[in-house]
């Protein structure tokens, strides 16, 4: 059971705290650790960033004068003169 992988869900700043921890401790018993949560963080920052950068270049085609999709229709307002 001990060589069974896990997934875990953190935040990238929970990822930095737990870093930071295994900093504290001696290299030899914590590199294998380290470097596998700094590979596999980089990796999936890596690829938020890259789709982050895809949904702006869209944005970027959308040319500012364009048409709206749908248009706003204000219901008529019953008037004062009753």
């Amino acid at each position: 059971m001990q060589n069974q992988e896990i997934n875990l869900t953190l935040t990238a700043a929970e990822t930095d705290v737990i870093l930071e921890a295994l900093g504290t401790l001696p290299f030899n018993k914590v590199s294998g650790i380290f470097n596998k949560v700094m590979t596999q963080g980089q990796t999936q920052l890596r690829a938020i960033a890259d789709a982050m950068n895809e949904t702006e270049e869209v944005a970027e085609e959308v040319p500012s004068n364009a048409e709206p999709i749908m248009e706003v229709v204000e219901e008529p307002t019953a008037s004062a003169e009753g």
